[in-house]
């Protein structure tokens, strides 16, 4: 063959391999993209919203995943679900205290029962209940572990039961690259 129709075919095959690469990146990134739009949970909120950033995470109870608002601020914490109006059964908040301690939860104006899930350092279930929303504001239940928490997850009404939750089960988190209003 002539010397130049080599070169040529190099360059051909070179433009090929990089084109592929490239589409293959671009369709996973298209890919990702619309993964990470999907893992969004859509809270109904009924009245203005506090304007905190929220990362979203995926919480896993053996084979039931979540998507979950992080509250890893006093700020998020204090604010939780209250005036949120419903749920989707797959979403939930999880709150992530400073320290281990003794963390308690008020339903003050909270509009639907929740079930909230403390867990060790270790993401080991330490104890959950149910939380019924608070009639009289001047006069809220408090709801707490008796021992030491890191996290705690609020959830629907009825989740633990409905999935089988045990103390001592283990739960994954994983921090997902999405931030929300």
């Amino acid at each position: 063959m002539i010397r130049g129709n080599k070169y040529i075919n190099l360059t051909l095959f070179a433009f090929i391999a990089i084109s592929s690469v490239f589409l293959s990146w671009a369709i996973s990134v298209k890919y990702m993209d619309d993964k990470a739009e999907n893992v969004v949970p859509e809270f109904t909120e009924v009245k203005e919203s506090v304007g905190y950033n929220y990362y979203i995470t995926a919480v896993c109870f053996s084979d039931n995943c979540l998507d979950a608002k992080v509250a890893d601020t006093s700020q998020k914490r204090n604010q939780g679900l209250m005036f949120v109006d419903k749920i989707p059964g797959n979403t939930g908040m999880l709150f992530v205290f400073d320290t281990e301690g003794a963390h308690s939860f008020w339903m003050k104006n909270v509009k639907i029962p929740l079930d909230i899930i403390w867990l060790s350092n270790q993401k080991q279930i330490l104890y959950f209940q149910t939380a019924v929303p608070c009639v009289d504001s001047s006069n809220c239940t408090s709801y707490r572990y008796s021992g030491d928490s890191k996290y705690a997850i609020e959830v629907v009404g009825g989740f633990a039961s409905e999935n089988n939750l045990k103390v001592g089960d283990y739960v994954m988190i994983d921090t997902l690259p999405k931030v929300v209003k």
